[in-house]
């Protein structure tokens, strides 16, 4: 869709949704690594750094909510168009941002069973999250610049706090993304409870009926 869209008259480009989707795989790709492989290793610096690389890749998969504003262009003549493609993409993004935390939900399940301490650091991770992607729209920072930038990253991280800078930090933008990603982690969870009840209602049907 993004590619046809290329031939269609004002030749407007959307290939930078395609880039943000292939960045927001890479965050499911650790968690499900970390899942399913790594955390039954002994090594557990191994898993504190994967899931430290998940935590700074982890707001591109969120971060095409956003896009929205570079995508619904008033001006544009096939807006409709471009509107579905950001839509679709963005689903696709966004269900793989919550099967992602769905992931290091139960990774850390693993290591404490209380479900409180667990939620706490569902939403610690959440806020982290959204800062992120505040960082990334408001001051045009991505992940690979705490490789390429890191001096960068830190100075804008600091000024953010202490409100020295024009573009300073905006409590309301990182609640507002926290917001959007908690009700998803919630209505993915209540979807996944309903499933099993039903799962297993129809199994206890099964086992009445033999």
């Amino acid at each position: 869709m993004v590619f046809l869209r290329l031939k269609i008259p004002n030749h407007r480009s959307l290939e930078f949704l395609i880039y943000n989707l292939f960045l927001a795989h890479i965050p499911l790709i650790i968690s499900t690594y970390i899942r399913f492989y790594s955390i039954h290793k002994k090594g557990k610096i191994l898993n504190w750094i994967l899931g430290f690389v998940w935590l700074i890749f982890f707001p591109n998969a969120p971060y095409i909510l956003t896009d929205g504003l570079h995508v619904l262009d008033e001006d544009s003549s096939y807006l409709i168009i471009d509107g579905i493609i950001w839509v679709y993409i963005m689903l696709m993004a966004f269900w793989i941002a919550i099967l992602s935390i769905g992931d290091i939900e139960l990774i850390i399940q693993e290591k404490n069973t209380h479900s409180t301490i667990v939620h706490l650091y569902i939403i610690s991770i959440i806020l982290i999250s959204a800062y992120g992607i505040y960082l990334g729209r408001d001051l045009r920072l991505n992940s690979w610049d705490l490789i390429l930038k890191p001096y960068l990253l830190v100075q804008n991280i600091y000024q953010t706090f202490a409100n020295s800078s024009p573009g300073f930090f905006n409590w309301t933008a990182v609640f507002f993304y926290a917001s959007i990603i908690y009700v998803g982690y919630l209505v993915s969870k209540a979807f996944n409870r309903s499933k099993f009840r039903l799962n297993g209602s129809s199994n206890d049907s099964a086992r009445q009926q033999e």
